[in-house]
Order: C-alpha cells, then sequence, then structure tokens
C-alpha cells in the first residue's frame, strides 16, 4: 500500500471506526469517488450519520455501496435552492 492509502486509513480508522469495520470497508479510491460525484460536504455528513447508525454493521455489508446510496437519497430529499416556493 503507499503512504496516502496508509494515511487515509489512519484517518477513517480513527474518525469512522463502525465505517472500518464493515464487511467491505471504504478504501481511498472509493472514498475518492464518492467526493467527486457528490461534493466532500455531502460525503462527510454521510460518513457522519452513518458511524453514528447503530445497525451499520449489522444490516449494511459495503461502506462503498451504503454511502453511495445514502449520498444519492441525501441529495434526493434535498429541495433545490432555485425552486420557487408559493
Amino acid at each position: 500500500k503507499d503512504e496516502a492509502e496508509e494515511q487515509f486509513l489512519i484517518y477513517m480508522k480513527e474518525h469512522y471506526p463502525y465505517i472500518m469495520r464493515m464487511d467491505k470497508p471504504m478504501t481511498r479510491k472509493e472514498a475518492s469517488k464518492l467526493k467527486e460525484l457528490y461534493g466532500e460536504e455531502i460525503v462527510t455528513d454521510v460518513f457522519d450519520a452513518m458511524n453514528n447508525c447503530r445497525q451499520l454493521i449489522k444490516k449494511y455489508r459495503s461502506a462503498y455501496q451504503t454511502a453511495n446510496n445514502w449520498c444519492t437519497r441525501r441529495i434526493q430529499n434535498t429541495p433545490k435552492s432555485n425552486e420557487q416556493r408559493d
């Protein structure tokens, strides 16, 4: 593993231990892809939510798939700022 991957793993284990204990933990490449797709703020919010989910390890297997699904839902449930309201 390269130095960047090692640093990523250390960071994730310190800040998001439950995500890293999943059957398929998050990789640096996967986290980067999520940030490209959804932006750092949404991904960080989703990682925080996942890490606080009691059933995370029991209910979900893949950290990437779970985060991707949660990011997608978060975007779908967020009203667009340019929509007019009555």
